[in-house]
């Protein structure tokens, strides 16, 4: 099982590293390529624009695993609040990365990019907040559930309560997704959340823009609602994967002392 440092380590490799490749590489790219008047016209921006919110999902699905990772394998919540604060910390400087890319290439910062970014920045916070409560949340509710299960059976003899921090039924995963597991449920909900925002922000600015007047927008706005609702999806596989890479070592150790015993 990773200890706590390891945790914080990861957390601050894939945020804060994530956060200078989108402000720095991808952001970068994105708005010389906008601004160019040879590549505006091509798909380049477009297909840069779509590789900032892949790579802005993967910081949330990591991050965001983290924290529940940590608030049901830690000793105590404060880890889970620790990741939580290293989350911040990097959308934090991925915010002041934008402005300083655009203090950059434009020598001035608009009013309007400036309330944008502090706009964006209210939203990483409080998806980070949502994951953390939803994550303590859960892990109370699991660990009592074990603890009152493992009370049970140690009165009627059967053996003797297990330690909270011994969560081996959560994984492997038996299903893509179990209700039953705290795990999937927890990354499940999170990646609903985010397809909500990108679909409530889709749907006030065709609101703004107003209605489409021909078949070729609807099939246009189709596909972009398409596109949140796949966010949420891709959010929860690569939750999934994180928690794999997690605890697969320590399922893997556990096996080994098993076939030693023998």
């Amino acid at each position: 099982m990773k200890t706590n440092k390891q945790i914080y380590r990861l957390a601050l490799l894939f945020t804060f590293g994530g956060a200078l490749f989108i402000s720095f590489g991808l952001s970068l790219l994105y708005n010389l390529t906008n601004s160019n008047i040879v590549y505006y016209a091509t798909v380049i921006p477009d297909i840069l624009n779509v590789w900032i919110d892949l790579t802005e999902v993967a910081i949330f699905a990591i991050a965001f695993s983290l924290i529940v990772y940590a608030a049901f394998y830690s000793q105590t919540f404060r880890s889970a609040v620790t990741v939580f604060w290293i989350y911040l910390g990097a959308a934090l400087l991925r915010r002041l990365g934008d402005l300083g890319v655009a203090l950059l290439l434009f020598r001035v910062l608009e009013l309007t990019d400036i309330l944008n970014n502090v706009i964006f920045l209210i939203l990483d916070a409080l998806l980070g907040l949502i994951a953390l409560l939803i994550a303590k949340k859960r892990s109370v509710r699991y660990r009592g559930q074990k603890k009152w299960s493992s009370s049970d059976s140690a009165l009627f003899g059967d053996h003797p309560a297990e330690p909270l921090s011994d969560t081996d039924e959560l994984y492997p995963f038996r299903k893509i997704f179990s209700r039953e597991n705290p795990l999937q449920l927890c990354a499940l909900i999170v990646g609903i959340i985010l397809s909500a925002e990108k679909i409530l922000f889709r749907l006030l600015f065709d609101l703004s823009y107003g209605a489409p007047e021909s078949f070729a927008e609807v099939m246009i706005m189709v596909v972009y609602y398409a596109s949140d609702i796949l966010i949420g999806i891709i959010y929860y596989c690569i939750s999934v994967l994180v928690y794999h890479q997690l605890l697969r070592p320590k399922k893997q150790k556990k096996k080994s002392r098993k076939q030693l015993l023998k």
